[in-house]
């Protein structure tokens, strides 16, 4: 549509005087300021983490805790932006207030200064994937001693099997560690519980692999207290957070990635 049909013309000085015309470009203005200002933008910083955050994931799914924040904000009128960085990375960019906030993070004192948490987005699970006839018991991260253990060298996973005196093999990424134990070149894998269940559906295999689950904690979308409006953010999040749990829409949308 051509804008300039829609603005009043102020041409013809005997049909329409000044002071009705610059009246007329006000009220045109007053009243189109609002449809512009009604989707304020918040922008996010995200790690790739499937199957919470992906950014090309090749069904085209954006990831739980992407379309989590997306549906909340929705509901309030608004948009999001989601940028994506290495982890590292995108925890300082959301630090200096450079973006609004994390997609999701986990709770820790050294971040309690810099975010305001939402409240519980889900829950995240560390354990162990076995390869197909180990029977031995895993009920904690100690029980690995003596086996050939994958994890990937980027999580602090790692150091934790380092700390406890085990030699793991390091690999570059889950699904790389996943068909490793899948022929058999490594006992177990450690990982999130979430992400090796994802990538096992999408690497399709038939082949039985058992998860022992060593602990879960709670993550939440995460504020940075250096961006503006924090608060009413965070606030506006958790109203719409609370409204997909009571309609089913949250579990509608965990469910499409199970």
């Amino acid at each position: 549509m051509d804008r300039k049909r829609m603005e009043p013309s102020c041409v013809e000085p005997r049909r329409i005087s000044a002071g009705l015309c610059a009246l007329a470009s006000v009220l045109l203005f007053s009243f189109a300021a609002p449809a512009a200002e009604s989707k304020p933008v918040a922008t996010f910083a995200c790690n790739e983490f499937p199957p919470h955050k992906m950014q090309a994931a090749p069904d085209g799914q954006p990831g739980y805790d992407v379309e989590i924040l997306r549906e909340a904000f929705r509901r309030a009128g608004r948009e999001i932006k989601v940028m994506y960085f290495p982890w590292k990375r995108a925890l300082e960019t959301a630090k200096s207030g450079r973006v609004d906030g994390l997609c999701s993070c986990s709770r820790r004192p050294e971040r309690d200064a810099y975010f305001i948490y939402s409240d519980v987005m889900g829950d995240v699970g560390v354990g162990v994937f076995k390869k197909p006839g180990l029977t031995r018991k895993l009920a904690v991260i100690a029980d690995l001693k003596g086996l050939s253990v994958g994890v990937v060298r980027a999580y602090n996973l790692h150091d934790e099997l380092v700390d406890l005196g085990m030699a793991p093999v390091a690999v570059g990424g889950d699904e790389q560690g996943l068909r490793m134990l899948l022929l058999g070149r490594i006992d177990a894998f450690v990982t999130f519980r979430d992400t090796g269940k994802y990538l096992l559906r999408r690497i399709a295999t038939e082949t039985p692999i058992a998860y022992s689950e060593f602990h879960a904690a709670p993550y939440f979308a995460c504020f940075s207290k250096a961006s503006p409006d924090a608060e009413a953010r965070a606030a506006t999040f958790n109203a719409g957070l609370a409204a997909m749990r009571a309609d089913g829409v949250y579990d509608a949308i965990l469910a499409r990635y199970r």
